[in-house]
């Protein structure tokens, strides 16, 4: 300083340092995160922008084929690509020193395949149908964009059967058998991967099935099964060891519950009823699901209820009824012997889902009076399979009759006659979409089945 007086002349200012960052140059990459390039139409893909320089928050533009796409988001999902879509982005960096505020990364070219849709049908071509019991028949499965190695499930009732072949070659099949295959593709862009085939109902001729034996050892004059009531089975019964009842018969339906009441003579509070259904028919009651019922121990009388599974066979099974004493000699299995109780056979008629039952448990029909004779006639016990159904079905009956088929519109589509040269049993095809009435009569009434077809 120049100033007189100063003390302390030349004096240093306080200091200030100075940080300088260098200029940095924004930038930014895509990359695909979720799904695969290719892809399949439809298919969702996620991409992922890395940002560098970007600043505490960067704004982030995306584009298909130079579209303005999605969201100021990182990442970029979409479904919508087609082949050959370009997707890019545009960041926009709030960095202090960026030499430029705007960045664009790569590019990203998709390549999509479109989907295909796996079917498969089967045909019978080895053997015919009907069918006499025991005899070989081969199913052969054809896929439509099956891929390279498409694999087959081969199913009987529902029931997975046979190996992972175009093929399924058998001898066990039983009447009203239902045979079909699920076809599992790998071909690129399967939706979905599975498929399942049309049905074949099998019409088995001759043959027995021949069930384990069942019995007590010792018949008393108590705890002996002396009342069934199922439907249009109502049969009283002195004791026995074992009786087949199997001449008497009850109509059910898939997916309805069918009641049973089973009434003991003197019964004792140690015993239980207990009841099996052969729903395959292959002459066991101890697949899955066939033990339907177990009562509560007790005197009884028991009643209860069951369910016929969508794989029960269509038309006549067997149904076994056991009574056990739980303290003494107890068996609840549907064979062997058991110290105390009895067991009886009976038959139940399966009938398709949709089907309706009167309150005698028949498949609801007309009743006809004074047809060959005055006489009063039960009506028959018609059974339409499956129902609803795409346009091919098989019609059973009981007894020989002739059938009618219309449209909506009243029109004769068919008639035909069912016996015993045909087993009683008919099959249609290649119907078109609507409703349509099944009629006709026999020595047993008239009867009539509305008959669904959707495809």
């Amino acid at each position: 300083s120049n100033q007189s007086g100063v003390i302390g002349s030349p004096a240093t200012s306080n200091a200030i340092t100075m940080t300088v960052t260098a200029p940095s140059a924004p930038a930014v990459s895509i990359a695909l995160t979720t799904g695969s390039n290719p892809s399949c139409a439809g298919a969702s893909v996620t991409f992922t922008a890395a940002p560098t320089n970007g600043g505490s928050a960067p704004v982030y533009e995306w584009s298909v084929n130079g579209v303005a796409a999605g969201t100021n988001s990182a990442t970029f999902t979409t479904t919508t690509l087609a082949n050959g879509s370009v997707v890019a982005c545009t960041m926009t960096s709030n960095s202090s020193c960026a030499t430029t505020t705007t960045a664009s990364s790569n590019s990203v070219t998709m390549a999509v395949n479109a989907s295909v849709v796996p079917a498969v049908s089967i045909a019978l071509t080895t053997g015919t149908n009907p069918a006499a019991f025991g005899t070989s028949v081969t199913f052969t499965a054809t896929a439509t964009n099956g891929g390279t190695t498409p694999s087959y499930q081969w199913k009987v009732n529902g029931t997975n059967v046979g190996t992972n072949s175009a093929t399924y070659t058998t001898t066990t099949l039983t009447n009203g058998s239902i045979v079909t295959c699920v076809m599992t593709s790998n071909a690129t862009c399967a939706v979905p991967a599975s498929a399942t085939s049309n049905a074949i109902t099998m019409s088995i001729t001759g043959g027995t099935l021949t069930y384990c034996a069942a019995s007590t050892t010792n018949i008393t004059s108590t705890e002996y099964i002396s009342k069934v009531v199922c439907g249009t089975i109502s049969n009283t019964t002195a004791r026995s060891s074992y009786t087949n009842y199997s001449s008497l018969s009850a109509s059910v339906v898939r997916g309805t519950p069918r009641t049973i009441t089973v009434t003991i003579g003197t019964g004792f509070s140690t015993d239980r009823v207990c009841v099996f259904v052969d729903w395959n028919n292959n002459g066991s009651f101890t697949d899955a699901g066939e033990n339907v019922y177990n009562s509560p121990n007790g005197v009884g009388p028991h009643t209860g209820s069951f369910t016929p599974p969508a794989s029960a066979v269509i038309g006549s099974v067997r149904m076994r009824i056991r009574l056990t004493d739980t303290a003494a000699g107890s068996n609840v299995t549907p064979c062997g012997v058991s110290s105390y109780g009895e067991v009886e056979d009976y038959t139940l008629n399966v009938a398709a889902a949709g089907a309706m039952l009167n309150d005698a448990g028949k498949e609801e029909t007309t009743a006809s009076k004074g047809y060959e004779g005055n006489v009063s006639l039960e009506a028959e016990n018609l059974m339409v399979y499956p129902n609803p159904n795409n346009g091919a079905f098989t019609v059973k009956a009981i007894h020989e009759g002739t059938y009618y088929l219309m449209n909506e519109a009243g029109q004769l589509v068919k008639s035909f006659t069912v016996n015993a040269d045909n087993n009683f049993t008919y099959q249609i095809e290649n119907l078109t979409s609507g409703f349509y009435v099944l009629s006709g009569q026999n020595k047993q009434g008239i009867s009539k089945q509305k008959i669904v077809v959707t495809n």
